[in-house]
């Protein structure tokens, strides 16, 4: 279905079965690697790709703090990528990035109790908030106090482990669409954008049009 020729990736080197068999992948289709930290950015097809996190190569002892936290921007739609971060690479985020509401979020660490802080809810404050999390899994994700705080913003809250799977489109003239696979969105739901092209002061929507 997909034909990468780069793959994104934190830096970080780990051992073990499959991350050899990552790496042997990417070789046996030519697939570049390409370690990505915070600021720098890509353009494809319109679509501008900011990293946000991390700050550099650390190793850390959790590699949930090494995540990749990416930004995504079309069309005056914003997608927020946060991996598996928690409250300490939260905080960071907040210091570093411009605090403006996004349309969709994947929430991070899914779900998990040691993300998701009040102040990151409060700041981003998302469209949707989107949980991928196995049905009845060990961990018990997304963690009820998690999933009031989201409530709470206002926030649409869609859950694999209830939804199923879950696809958002998002066309050219900023309309937003969503469905997932059981009942009740499981027809396309659609938005149409509304206020300026872009709540975000550093957007440069020329990308991928030069």
């Amino acid at each position: 279905m997909f034909q990468p020729s780069s793959f994104y990736h934190n830096g970080e080197s780990a051992r073990g079965f499959h991350y050899e068999r990552l790496r042997r992948t990417l070789r046996l289709h030519g697939i570049m690697p390409v370690a990505l930290y915070r600021g720098a950015e890509r353009c494809m097809g319109g679509v501008r790709l900011s990293v946000w996190h991390p700050v550099r190569p650390s190793s850390p002892r959790n590699p949930n703090h090494a995540s990749l936290v990416l930004l995504l921007e079309y069309a005056g739609r914003t997608v927020l990528l946060p991996g598996d971060i928690e409250a300490e690479q939260e905080r960071s985020l907040l210091d570093f990035a411009t605090m403006g509401p996004v349309d969709i979020l994947l929430v991070p660490h899914h779900g998990s109790r040691t993300s998701s802080s009040p102040a990151f809810v409060s700041a981003f404050r998302p469209r949707f908030a989107v949980v991928s999390a196995g049905w009845h899994n060990r961990f018990r994700f997304p963690h009820a106090e998690v999933v009031r705080r989201y409530a709470a913003t206002g926030s649409t809250i869609l859950r694999t482990d209830w939804d199923g799977a879950i696809e958002f489109a998002i066309s050219a003239e900023g309309t937003l669409s969503w469905r997932t696979t059981r009942p009740p969105w499981n027809t396309w739901q659609t938005e149409p954008l509304e206020g300026p092209i872009s709540r975000w002061n550093f957007v440069d929507w020329t990308c991928g049009q030069g």
